[in-house]
């Protein structure tokens, strides 16, 4: 990782002049201003077609920060290859979620007053007709372990343990993720999510999904530096997985 995540996410003081800039992933944050009036611009994936907007009333702000966040809608992962899993069997496996991030300020009582992606994502739905939901949809490979993974400045590692507890082979191609419900940590210059154990019961059923706090071997080692968006208790039952190719017209 080229970025010192520590440093990174620290408040910055504002003085009569502020000039302040943050690249992470493919944005790029732009502030400047002077003691009642910043003027704040983000860049993605290199298209500058966002017009500088004027932020009034900023006299009394004494530093300014950027924190990282889930994102704000469930993230439908297609992974670059079908999974199987045996019946009555289960598999560790890893996925790189891209970061959002928001703009805090010190003497503000909401815990973010501008929120940003760090990469493009597409919207998707996933479910059927009757049951479902808004999501955002990433192509992304799917991993055995921690070491195959590339950490960048704006992922958070999440650890998920996919059980089929049916007395058939499961294929699995898409695998929606709350990460709504996903605290982050840090560890080692690296961020990480809440470890997931997805049960599939079934084509008809919902899958149980329990979460506990970062990953279960290093849980004494890492460092909480942003709650969930949406905290829930221990498990719930949602659906999780799918075969199909589209949703009903959104191509993921």
């Amino acid at each position: 990782m080229s970025t010192d995540v520590k440093n990174f996410w620290e408040a910055k003081d504002v003085g009569d002049n502020t000039d302040f800039s943050w690249e992470i992933g493919q944005l790029k944050l732009l502030l400047k201003g002077k003691e009642t009036e910043w003027s704040i611009k983000h860049i993605l994936d290199n298209k500058d077609d966002n017009l500088w907007e004027r932020w009034i009333g900023t006299n009394n702000v004494k530093q300014v920060s950027l924190r990282p966040i889930m994102p704000d809608l469930p993230l439908v992962v297609k992974s670059s290859s079908p999974v199987v899993i045996i019946p009555n069997s289960e598999i560790q496996i890893y996925i790189s979620i891209p970061l959002f991030v928001k703009l805090e300020l010190s003497n503000n009582s909401i815990e973010g007053i501008n929120e940003y992606a760090t990469i493009p994502l597409s919207q998707t739905w996933f479910g059927d007709a009757m049951v479902g939901s808004h999501a955002y949809s990433l192509k992304t490979e799917i991993y055995e372990t921690l070491n195959e993974i590339t950490s960048e400045n704006n992922q958070v590692i999440c650890p998920i343990l996919v059980k089929n507890i049916t007395k058939k082979p499961f294929r699995f191609e898409r695998l929606c993720l709350h990460v709504e419900h996903l605290s982050i940590y840090e560890m080692e210059q690296k961020l990480y999510a809440d470890s997931l154990k997805v049960s599939y019961r079934g084509e008809e059923g919902f899958s149980k999904i329990e979460y506990s706090p970062g990953i279960d071997d290093f849980s004494k080692k890492l460092k909480l530096i942003e709650k969930s968006r949406n905290p829930i208790q221990k498990s719930i039952f949602k659906r999780s997985f799918s075969e199909f190719q589209n949703f009903h017209g959104f191509q993921l």
